[in-house]
C-alpha cells in the first residue's frame, strides 16, 4: 500500500495531467505545425504549482504513452515518489515509483 503522502503527490500529478489532456484536445493544437510548441501545466505534485512547460504535440504524445510518466519543471520532481527518466529542453520527465504506480495508472484518462 502506498504511503498517503506519496499517494497525494501522485493524485495531484494526475489532476494536472487531466487538465493537460483537455488542453491537448483543443482543435487548434491538433492542426498546428509539428514543430510548434504549446503551453501545458507543470504536472508536479505540488498543490499550489501553476507554472507551465512548453512542448510540441509530438513530445506531449510521447509523454502520454506511459501513464506513469509526467512532465515537470526542473526542481519540481519529488524523488520520494518518482525518479527522473529524461531531461528535455525546459522540463524533465519523471516516472512514478512502484508503490504509487497504481494511482497513476488508475487515473490515466487514456485507459
Amino acid at each position: 500500500m502506498a504511503d498517503p503522502g506519496k499517494a497525494r503527490i501522485a493524485e495531484n500529478e494526475a489532476l494536472y495531467r487531466a487538465i493537460n489532456e483537455r488542453l491537448a484536445a483543443w482543435e487548434e493544437r491538433g492542426t498546428a505545425p509539428a514543430d510548434e510548441r504549446h503551453i501545458f501545466f507543470c504536472e508536479c505534485g505540488r498543490e499550489t504549482c501553476d507554472e507551465r512547460i512548453v512542448v510540441t504535440m509530438a513530445e506531449y504524445e510521447q509523454l502520454r504513452a506511459d501513464p506513469t510518466r509526467f512532465g515537470v519543471l526542473p526542481g519540481h520532481e519529488t524523488l520520494e515518489a518518482e525518479r527522473v527518466v529524461e531531461r528535455r529542453d525546459g522540463y524533465i520527465v519523471v516516472e512514478k515509483h512502484a508503490d504509487v504506480r497504481d494511482v497513476a495508472e488508475r487515473t490515466d484518462p487514456r485507459s
